[in-house]
């Protein structure tokens, strides 16, 4: 969408995002500086054989994905800011008596910085190359999905600050949050100020009883409203 015509002609953006650890009545006029992130998926492609008759005829895809996630988390922090690295799905759809001839992964990176992730990308595609070359299996890598990271505009932060403060139901108001998370909207952010626009991405409080991307994660609808207000009043002073 960052990519269309839809934000050439933008002067006002608003993005929105309910709970991340904060109460309802809480409402923060700009979450910022998000991590640059990139996400990747990964096969390793071996060669089948039986594990108990023949083991020496195999090429173990499994073996070089194992190898991969012990040594991706090994890779050093950067002196210039933080960094992040997750194993969030692994797949080899094998049987027990057979050498895996194929096995998948899916890796994510972040970092405080576009640069910072570039390392760690970079990091993580030289780990993967020599856990194949080690394993004597094929490698293939394909990236589907990334963000980069913004800050918001002052001029449009104070104008979120003033309608959150004149909500009835809203306790708190923080004009600026480092949002410590990764966002895609950072890249409709950049088009709107890129074109002369301002941006800000408002965190609505929602009490969350669990954390977020857990099984138990939930909200409390009283935040819906709010959330709603503080958007209508802050269009309405612009």
């Amino acid at each position: 969408m960052s990519k269309t015509g839809h934000l050439e002609d933008i002067d006002h953006f608003l993005a929105l995002h309910l709970g991340l650890d904060n109460e309802t009545g809480k409402v923060i006029a700009a979450y910022e500086r998000p991590l640059s992130n990139a996400k990747l998926d990964v096969t390793f492609i071996g060669e089948g054989a039986h594990a108990g008759k023949a083991p020496n005829q195999g090429r173990n895809a499994l073996q070089a994905a194992t190898t991969a996630i012990q040594n991706v988390y090994a890779i050093p922090r950067h002196e210039d800011g933080a960094t992040r690295i997750n194993v969030g799905q692994v797949y080899s759809p094998n049987a027990q008596n057979v050498i895996a001839e194929e096995a998948q992964m899916r890796v994510e990176v972040r970092g405080e910085t576009a640069d910072l992730n570039e390392y760690m990308l970079a990091k993580v595609h030289r780990i993967i190359e020599h856990a194949a070359g080690m394993h004597d299996v094929e490698c293939e890598t394909a990236l589907y999905g990334k963000t980069t990271t913004f800050q918001s505009d002052s001029s449009l932060v104070d104008i979120v600050v003033q309608a959150a403060n004149s909500v009835e139901d809203v306790e708190m108001v923080v004009d600026r949050e480092d949002l410590g998370a990764s966002e895609d909207a950072s890249y409709l952010i950049n088009e709107v100020q890129k074109n002369g626009g301002k941006a800000t991405y408002v965190g609505i409080g929602a009490s969350n009883p669990y954390g977020h991307h857990t099984s138990r994660f939930d909200i409390d609808e009283d935040a819906l409203p709010l959330g709603v207000n503080v958007l209508s009043k802050t269009i309405r002073q612009l």
